[in-house]
């Protein structure tokens, strides 16, 4: 299998999970080990942010933001397996036509949310018209609406102003 062979972050995490859940076979699994994937990294971040920090004497703010070194980020180690795991995933799954076209579909679906709602403010939700103000841009409100989108909400407000007929 390509991902076991090439991709030491899913490797170890198969291994983890395999080691934990002998009687089940690999695909019952898939979903746990890219659990334990993830855990993986979300630790290693933690750490070593949590790491950073202790050696820093941060007291305000102003103090983080003139840092010229980041913070928050992987271990080393963790940088070069989390870019291996990365390019496989591009090349691999990201790049499939299947994936791409799904891809290209929400892209247009959040542009012309983006061009309706900022075309025509009063599309938004009055919560959302409510916020725009002199300090809070229109397109700041749009932005800030449709990021809180999930692809199902996305593509049913899609479908209720254009009515393309677009489902999930």
């Amino acid at each position: 299998h390509d991902l076991d062979s090439h991709v030491a972050l899913w490797a170890n995490a198969k291994h983890t999970i395999r080691s934990k859940y002998a009687q089940y076979p690999d695909d019952d699994l898939k979903y746990v080990i890219n659990s334990a994937l993830i855990s993986s990294q979300v630790s290693d971040l933690v750490t070593t942010t949590l790491s950073h920090l202790s050696t820093l004497d941060i007291g305000s703010l102003d103090q983080i933001q003139a840092l010229t070194s980041p913070v928050v980020e992987f271990s080393t180690q963790m940088k070069k397996d989390n870019q291996v795991l990365r390019q496989f995933l591009f090349t691999r799954f990201y790049s499939h036509t299947t994936i791409y076209r799904m891809n290209q579909k929400g892209r247009a679906v959040i542009r012309a949310l983006f061009e309706a709602f900022s075309g025509d403010p009063k599309l938004l939700p009055e919560s959302h018209q409510a916020r725009i103000s002199a300090e809070v841009s229109k397109e700041r409100v749009v932005a800030d609406y449709i990021a809180g989108m999930t692809d199902s909400y996305a593509f049913a407000e899609y479908e209720s102003l254009f009515g393309m007929g677009l489902t999930v």
